[in-house]
């Protein structure tokens, strides 16, 4: 994979009648004209009962296997670097098809966002400018053959 920066991401939701956050550490990187998502999660399912509430203790906790996704660049809308003097820099993916961010759990519509660390924020600056000459070609390569 060329070019790689690592982020992480986190998300919660219901599972059953247990409760579940779910930490996302990862690297992000293209190749072969594609966005290819590297991530692992670390899950931890708390109790909804009060008395499990009140103590804050993880009832099951469980590190996932590494899974790699690939978005085409040709459904890539834009990519952007946000933040990074005062927030925290973030990666903000957009698509054109909202079922290429199924397998992210903590996307919102159309967007996916992957925090980077403060070190990592001109490596972010410097893939985001990659990928958006990247989609600028596919769009020229485009335009060219139709």
């Amino acid at each position: 994979m060329e070019a790689s920066i690592p982020f992480r991401a986190q998300y919660g939701e219901m599972e059953g009648s247990a409760w579940v956050n779910a930490r996302v550490t990862g690297v992000v990187g293209f190749e072969a004209g594609a966005l290819v998502i590297q991530r692992r999660e670390r899950r931890q399912r708390f109790s909804t009962s009060p008395l499990a509430a009140a103590t804050g203790r993880a009832l099951v906790q469980d590190e996932g296997a590494t899974i790699t996704t690939a978005i085409p660049l040709e459904d890539i809308v834009s990519i952007e670097l946000r933040g990074g003097y005062i927030l925290p820099p973030r990666l903000r993916v957009t698509v054109k098809r909202l079922e290429l961010l199924d397998p992210f759990r903590w996307a919102r519509g159309a967007r996916l966002t992957l925090r980077l660390g403060y070190p990592d924020r001109a490596a972010g600056r410097e893939f985001a400018l990659t990928v958006d000459s990247l989609l600028l070609d596919c769009q020229l390569a485009r335009l060219a053959d139709g």
